[in-house]
């Protein structure tokens, strides 16, 4: 079994966390690589997808609705999940929350089986005009680490699951 986690993020925290998620894959048998969504040519070995996109302002991140639209196709073809982060509070931890439109558009195009959105991080020296001004007022990281692997957890198994048939 061979996935792949691609990632779009301005500031890093979705990197990272797309990297928990390889981790996770890594630890279930999983062949994974872990990679920018802008750094994808093709999808031809990959039996498996996670996009995981930063929201900035309601909106996913314009390189994951890009490797979405490119890849549509094959991924139709895949098992694909999307992942969100982005809320600067404890919401995603508390409640399974809605995917803003943006990701539901990418859920109908690629037919993921799911999307989960988990807490944001942004720094409380964030530059920016914008940044700056919510960052001096939700500056921190909200990310669970925990429940993010737990989640990747689930799907790696899924995958094994199906694999075996």
């Amino acid at each position: 079994m061979q996935a792949l986690v691609v990632h779009a993020s301005d500031r890093g925290s979705t990197t990272e966390l797309a990297g928990w998620i390889g981790d996770a894959f890594a630890e279930r048998g999983i062949e994974v690589e872990v990679r920018a969504c802008e750094q994808v040519t093709e999808l031809a070995e990959v039996q498996a997808v996670v996009v995981a996109g930063a929201l900035y302002l309601g909106r996913w991140h314009p390189e994951a609705r890009r490797f979405v639209k490119r890849f549509a196709e094959p991924l139709r073809r895949r098992m694909v999940w999307l992942c969100s982060t982005g809320p600067l509070d404890h919401s995603a931890t508390q409640q399974e929350l809605p995917a803003v439109s943006d990701v539901t558009r990418a859920l109908q195009r690629s037919r993921a089986r799911g999307h989960r959105t988990f807490g944001g991080k942004l720094d409380a020296d964030a530059t920016g005009l914008l940044a700056s001004q919510v960052a001096a007022q939700s500056a921190g990281d909200y990310r669970d680490r925990a429940q993010v692997t737990a989640w990747a957890q689930h799907l790696a198994d899924t995958l094994v699951a199906e694999a075996q048939g």
